[in-house]
């Protein structure tokens, strides 16, 4: 059992190696697959467009029908053709790309902010995560709990957390930007040490070597951006959204997030993610102009032709 597994790792180290020497070459050949599905499709639901309007004696009403099915079809068609790259791209080519064991340098720690923000949440959840935060098994990182809070009670409350757990508060009146304007804030405070910037929804619980594992990948590759780590749910549910939403949320974190990564094109969630400080500051901090604020600010980040994972 023991040789049978031996050669097992060899096969797919040498498979990863074959992938990592032509890897360029397979993403163009993979994107193939895709596209020609893609082509397909168009081709299908073209002739089924002129079949409806020209060649059938189909009424107004079974018309319209006609027209809401093959509309349904064309959005999960390019749902499906999309997941189809991701998959192929997350199995065949991210190891391939990525190094998920770089050299650790305990000597080698650089200054990591981890921000929390948070509006008028409960004040038993909010210490929930700072408890977990200060877990984290690194020498050299700072908490920030960012409170946008209007309600007076969980503000004084929250005060009185920080206090206990001795991490760093900033409270606004002015709710400028929301999520984003309070990070925008919160940046402006920082020291010049902070090379890195760990951001962190109050709903969170972050694993205790999410730093230790995350930074030396930034620290090996200075091109990258920013890093989007996985989220799961930790709890047993009967309820079966929530069930389902978990589903969703690994197969995004698992294929969708890896296939992104091999097209160079993976985006933040807001959460979860460990930002390079100055590249955020190059385009002038997170965009304050959108709800989705993360998306947005990776678009801005695109343009500027950085790299993300």
């Amino acid at each position: 059992m023991r040789k049978l597994s031996c050669q097992y790792d060899y096969i797919l180290s040498y498979l990863y190696s074959l992938f990592k020497k032509y890897s360029h070459f397979l993403i163009y050949l993979i994107s193939l697959v895709p596209l020609v599905l893609f082509f397909g499709i168009c081709f299908y639901l073209i002739t089924r467009f002129l079949f409806v309007f020209h060649d059938s004696d189909f009424s107004i009403v079974d018309k319209i029908f006609s027209v809401m099915l093959l509309v349904s079809i064309s959005f999960w068609s390019v749902h499906c053709v999309g997941y189809i790259d991701h998959l192929l791209k997350s199995i065949l080519i991210y190891k391939s790309q990525i190094n998920d064991d770089p050299p650790i340098d305990e000597k080698m720690q650089p200054k990591v902010a981890v921000f929390i923000p948070v509006f008028n949440e409960e004040p038993e959840i909010v210490e929930d995560i700072i408890a977990e935060t200060i877990l984290i098994n690194y020498s050299n990182f700072e908490i920030f709990l960012l409170d946008d809070s209007t309600d007076a009670e969980i503000h004084k409350a929250l005060v009185e957390l920080a206090k206990r757990f001795n991490i760093n508060y900033i409270y606004r009146k002015n709710r400028r930007g929301y999520k984003a304007g309070a990070i925008n804030d919160a940046i402006k405070t920082l020291k010049k040490s902070v090379k890195y910037l760990l951001v962190l929804d109050v709903d969170h619980h972050p694993k205790p070597a999410i730093l230790n594992e995350v930074v030396p990948l930034l620290e090996e590759d200075t091109s990258v951006t920013f890093i989007q780590t996985p989220q799961y749910f930790t709890s047993e549910t009967k309820d079966r959204l929530a069930l389902a939403y978990s589903f969703q949320q690994h197969i995004f974190h698992k294929h969708v997030c890896r296939g992104l990564t091999a097209n160079n094109s993976v985006f933040m969630c807001g959460t979860n993610v460990i930002i390079r400080l100055d590249h955020l500051k190059e385009i002038g901090g997170m965009d304050e102009t959108s709800i989705t604020e993360d998306i947005v600010t990776v678009t801005l980040t695109f343009f500027r032709n950085r790299f993300f994972r």
